[in-house]
């Protein structure tokens, strides 16, 4: 089961995940608190992501009842970083997690809720948000921004902590369409009523930090995370790498070895159609798909390239793979 964070570090992220495990024989195996809230023997399984190579370069697992928080700061020291920020999910932040964050001194960008009382919409209620130059471009889209530092006794650091409230004009309009769109579809769960208490808030993204990057900085590493995002929901459906029936625990960390170098190949797939400009084109489960057509055979003792299918010398041809 996916966890609820991930952890941009310098130049590289981390990323959690919770697993449920029955077996005896496991001492990583261990009851706690995942981002279900439910109380469960499980495992968790902590990865570095390299923002520089684009590849998962590191993983460890921990047992389920460890804080994720507590276990941060080991995982950097066994990994040799030296600075990090953490990126979580709207699900991480809690006074604890954010107090637990301040007192290790970590780095850490959190987003929020919209429903969380730290944060003021009344400028977007009034539509006021938009004023002065508050804005910087992203992906060819103008990002708005206003920045709130906030009064937190349990920050004992110097370094400031703040709320950035960022508005996407093009996100808003998705997310209004969206939402008029289920009043007609699932009326059971959605209403006028609900759309004019929350149609103000569309399109704002609220993220708590104590970074010293500008409003601009501060989305862009928190919008990298999505390279992650990417790469773990391959591993859970395509690499089908998301549940293991491991008894022991030595069979168990071979397991997670061998998913570890599967999910580098894959990346480094992804990495090649997304240079080459062709994932609109073809997934990298179809890449692979295809290439298993690529065969040789053996005929009175010569090695031949066996026939494949026109589409597959296309796809050949414009990664540019030599066959020899």
């Amino acid at each position: 089961m996916q966890g609820v964070w991930r952890i941009q570090i310098g130049n590289g992220s981390i990323h959690g995940l919770h697993r449920y495990s029955a077996s005896e024989h496991i001492s990583l195996a261990q009851k706690g608190y995942n981002s279900s809230l439910q109380y469960d023997t499980q495992y968790s399984l902590m990865y570095i992501y390299s923002s520089d190579s684009r590849m998962p370069v590191y993983y460890r697992l921990l047992p389920g009842n460890i804080r994720e928080v507590k276990s941060f700061k080991n995982c950097f020291r066994e990994a040799g970083l030296e600075k990090a920020v953490i990126i979580a999910d709207k699900g991480f932040y809690s006074q604890t997690n954010l107090e637990m964050l301040l007192q290790e001194e970590l780095l850490f960008i959190l987003p929020l809720r919209r429903s969380n009382t730290l944060i003021s919409y009344q400028d977007l209620k009034e539509n006021t948000f938009k004023s002065g130059d508050s804005f910087f471009t992203h992906e060819q889209r103008p990002i708005w921004y206003k920045t709130f530092e906030i009064a937190d006794p349990t920050n004992s650091t110097n370094k400031p902590l703040k709320a950035i409230v960022y508005l996407d004009e093009q996100l808003r309009i998705r997310e209004e369409a969206d939402y008029l769109r289920r009043i007609k579809t699932h009326p059971e769960k959605y209403s006028i009523q609900e759309y004019h208490n929350r149609k103000d808030r569309f399109g704002a993204i609220a993220l708590l930090t104590v970074l010293e990057e500008n409003e601009e900085g501060t989305y862009e590493t928190y919008k990298s995370r999505m390279s992650i995002e990417v790469m773990f929901d391959s591993m859970k459906n395509i690499l089908e790498a998301d549940h293991t029936y491991m008894q022991n625990e030595q069979t168990l960390q071979g397991w997670m070895f061998v998913n570890h170098i599967t999910l580098q190949w894959y990346q480094h797939l992804y990495i090649e159609l997304k240079e080459k400009k062709l994932l609109k084109k073809i997934s990298v489960n179809d890449y692979i798909q295809m290439l298993t057509d690529v065969k040789k055979i053996r005929i009175n003792g010569t090695w031949y390239l066996n026939v494949f299918a026109a589409h597959t010398q296309r796809l050949i041809d414009k990664l540019g793979v030599k066959l020899i």
